[in-house]
């Protein structure tokens, strides 16, 4: 019983992580777009490397979340219904 409260922290804190991942991360690249436009760089340039940083906030922030419903899955335990979602979450995330 122990074991399946503290594998459901751990799920709950890499959840966290990945949302704090995506949120820092998107805000931090859109102050640095804003920054570089006040600046006078060019808006079709600066617009490119803001999409590439928040893809890459985004991607690494699924993989914490993907890393939680493994976690929370194995704590659970895993029934065929978790696992066809979690499949499908896999699946997406490596598309």
């Amino acid at each position: 019983m122990a074991f399946q409260v503290i594998v459901e922290c751990v799920a709950h804190g890499l959840e966290s992580m990945g949302i704090m991942v995506v949120s820092v991360g998107g805000s931090a690249a859109m102050i640095n777009f804003v920054r570089r436009l006040i600046a006078g760089d060019a808006f079709e340039a600066e617009s490119g490397v803001l999409r590439e940083r928040l893809a890459r906030a985004t991607l690494l922030g699924l993989e914490f979340l993907v890393a939680a419903d493994i976690t929370a899955t194995v704590a659970r335990g895993p029934r065929p219904a978790r696992l066809l979602m979690l499949t499908g979450i896999i699946r997406c995330a490596r598309s």
